[in-house]
């Protein structure tokens, strides 16, 4: 009997399609044959690659804000300067927004989510880190009640930006394609043309 293939790759609306695990089973005895961990691995490492090209644009949004900040209030106001920490912490929000949409949203496109529902899933990837934040450096539990909604709101920010940047990037992209494929069809035009002129 020949093997049955079982190619969950195929089925991009479900978690297991859009990490491309191709699993492939003798139809006989259900055996494993052979698993594909190079597609695994590449998709995993566009993810990972994707989080921290994200993590980076919120870095630099993130720290202007703190230079904005340092100039109101001086550089003398922090241990650390506010456009270092908050350059760092807009990091690990963007990080952690990525995982918190690939958990959720792993099957939609952008072009398929809501400003408000990314902004959402900003704003809760924010509360995220501002709870790992305040266990993480020790701080009492009611110093959430401040970070919370401050992460919460800035990181929901950041996302709606982030979104309305991948929008505005991918319509410029669709208007280079359709310029590129009207001038090869004139240029098609063109040809044919010249064609039945010379024929």
């Amino acid at each position: 009997m020949p093997l049955a293939h079982l190619a969950i790759a195929s089925r991009p609306c479900t978690l297991r399609g859009k990490v491309g695990l191709v699993i492939r089973w003798k139809a006989t005895s259900g055996q494993k044959v052979q698993v594909h961990r190079e597609v695994l691995l590449k998709k995993w490492l566009r993810r990972i690659r994707g989080a921290i090209g994200l993590g980076l644009t919120w870095a630099v949004a993130w720290f202007g804000a703190g230079m904005i900040l340092l100039l109101i209030v001086g550089p003398d106001a922090a241990d650390v300067p506010f456009p270092l920490g908050f350059g760092l912490i807009g990091f690990l929000a963007g990080v952690t927004f990525s995982g918190v949409l690939g958990i959720v949203e792993g099957r939609r496109r952008f072009d398929q989510l809501s400003l408000p529902r990314f902004a959402g899933w900003g704003g809760l990837g924010g509360l995220l880190l501002s709870g790992v934040f305040v266990l993480a450096a020790g701080l009492r539990g009611d110093v959430i009640l401040v970070l919370g909604p401050v992460f919460g709101l800035a990181s929901a920010a950041s996302a709606a930006g982030s979104l309305a940047l991948a929008r505005i990037a991918d319509r410029q992209q669709l208007d280079a394609g359709a310029d590129e494929v009207a001038a090869r069809l004139c240029e098609g035009d063109q040809v044919e043309t010249d064609l039945k002129r010379n024929g």
